[in-house]
């Protein structure tokens, strides 16, 4: 038996505000939901501040993830709960936490 495969298109990399981007997360939504897209994740600078607006706006879903972002290494972290500060002397340790979370690095 043949699945059939269904495309989802989405940004998984995307700033806010919140960090160094220039428009507010509805601006962010706005824009995902006029270009079709079926996802968003808004993934700002060592921050989950806003995390609760994550879920389905629509058709669209926004999630919230967190760019750790130390002076180098950045490193996106999706399905975590809690901002983890980079360590500039160990970014193991960032990386073993949101494995910890059960999140996606």
């Amino acid at each position: 038996m043949h699945k059939e495969l269904k495309e989802y298109k989405g940004v998984i990399h995307v700033h806010t505000r919140s960090s160094d981007g220039s428009a507010g997360w509805e601006n962010v939504l706005l824009s995902a939901q006029q270009s079709g897209l079926d996802y968003v994740i808004i993934s700002d600078h060592n921050t989950l501040v806003l995390k609760h607006k994550e879920g389905w706006y629509g058709d669209t879903l926004l999630l919230v993830g967190e760019e750790i972002s130390p002076k180098r290494s950045h490193y996106l972290a999706i399905g975590i709960e809690r901002a983890i500060y980079p360590n500039e002397e160990n970014p193991r340790e960032y990386v073993e936490r949101v494995n910890k979370e059960d999140g996606i690095g």
